[in-house]
């Protein structure tokens, strides 16, 4: 019997620990059950956060890179039929000019340079007959492809020079003056207040180098409002000076450019009529250079650069004949391109401006408005704000004296 007992205990003792041990597998199993589901979970949860993730960035990317700010920036492809070869060569060009204006870059650094090209009297129709014949109807000159456009908007009555080079509106036949001076008008013009001062001006209070060219008479026409207040653009000299205006104050251009500022501090002076004592200076070149427009610019470029903080060059090209010609048109050419090739690295800080100017016959009465449009060309340094509005809108016409002060003053002349 008790051996029965015994052998009942030890089953009952067996049975317990198997129990045991299986509640413990059990208990075992369950526990990497529930890691393996959390793994999971977390897996699968990762990987549709991703893939969520994936799709957003995706498509942000694509209208980012399609729209921006309601502006078409990516070139999309474009379905069209078979086009006959007259036809296609068209749409070729076409698309070849969408996508050059979609990939522009403005080009926002500070301007350390500024150079101005000033056309005098050079109309659109010479200067298409021109293009034509050099490039045919379908080339264009350097500086038609420069990135920024504008239109200048001109008046018989005003000054051409005192406005492009002062920002300021002033009676036709005077330079560097406001329109509180009339012609002739001494006693006025003896007030510094009347007086406008130019871009060479500015340039030389923050200590840039300064230089004109000029392919005319330095001491006529509009390369006096650079550096003299005169009212009468015939006051080239002092034996011009009519014998009422010998008073203080009141000195011809060629006087002004020896004795006064900014005329006596230009690094560069060249063109027809140089007089001999500026021609002594050793930043000066001599009467040699002025036959050939393009090696002046050159020479010019390397005074200015030598040793420089930041330049102004102003170069005045005037027709070499009655009326402008492909020849004229042609050396501009060639100027803009050397000048372009002279600046290699330091073009996108060198803001480069081709500014033409209509031609206004002489006339005795000016009673009457005559107003034209002209084109100005920029590229380089901040050469965009020149041609934009406060608002960031381009403006497709606008008068040279509402705009020019604000550019000269604001974005370029200042030192690095």
């Amino acid at each position: 019997m008790s051996s029965e007992v015994i052998n009942l205990d030890s089953i009952n003792r067996q049975n317990e620990m198997e129990t045991s041990e299986y509640d413990l597998s059990q208990t075992r199993s369950s526990k990497v059950k529930r890691i393996l589901r959390f793994i999971c979970t977390k897996v699968c949860a990762g990987i549709i956060i991703v893939g969520i993730i994936s799709i957003v960035i995706v498509c942000v990317a694509f209208l980012v890179s399609y729209e921006n700010e309601t502006e078409v920036t990516l070139t999309v492809g474009v379905l069209k039929k078979d086009l006959s070869p007259e036809q296609d060569v068209w749409f070729k060009k076409g698309l070849e000019d969408l996508e050059s204006a979609l990939n522009a870059q403005i080009n926002t650094k500070k301007a350390r340079n500024v150079i101005m090209f000033v056309v005098d009297g050079f109309e659109p129709e010479a200067i298409s007959l021109a293009r034509v014949r050099k490039y045919g109807t379908n080339g264009t000159f350097t500086w038609e492809r420069f990135p920024h456009l504008g239109i200048s908007r001109w008046n018989n009555r005003l000054a051409i020079g005192t406005a492009i080079f002062g920002g300021v509106g002033a009676h036709t036949g005077t330079s560097g003056v406001d329109s509180s001076v009339l012609s002739n008008d001494c006693l006025r013009l003896a007030d510094d207040r009347t007086h406008v001062a130019s871009i060479l001006s500015w340039a030389q209070e923050v200590d840039l180098k300064t230089g004109v060219v000029t392919n005319g008479d330095i001491r006529k026409g509009t390369t006096v409002a650079l550096y003299a207040h005169i009212a009468n653009d015939s006051w080239a000299c002092p034996s011009m000076l009519p014998d009422q205006t010998q008073i203080p104050g009141c000195l011809d251009a060629e006087t002004q450019l020896m004795y006064e500022l900014p005329g006596k501090k230009l690094d560069v002076i060249m063109g027809w009529n140089a007089v001999e004592a500026a021609c002594d200076s050793e930043h000066t070149l001599q009467k040699s250079w002025e036959d050939d427009d393009t090696a002046m610019i050159i020479k010019s470029l390397q005074v200015l650069t030598t040793e420089s903080d930041g330049f102004v060059l102003v170069v005045i090209c005037e027709p070499t004949s009655a009326s402008a010609t492909g020849n004229d048109i042609n050396e501009l050419e060639e100027s803009i391109k050397a000048t372009m090739s002279f600046l290699g690295n330091s073009l996108d800080e060198t803001m480069i401006i081709t500014a033409f100017t209509p031609y206004f016959e002489q006339k005795q009465d000016i009673s009457e408005d005559e107003s034209r449009d002209s084109l100005i060309y920029a590229t380089g340094g901040y050469s965009v704000y020149l041609l934009v509005t406060q608002e960031g809108i381009y403006n497709e016409t606008y008068t040279f004296q509402d705009r020019w002060h604000t550019f000269s003053a604001t974005y370029t002349i200042q030192p690095s």
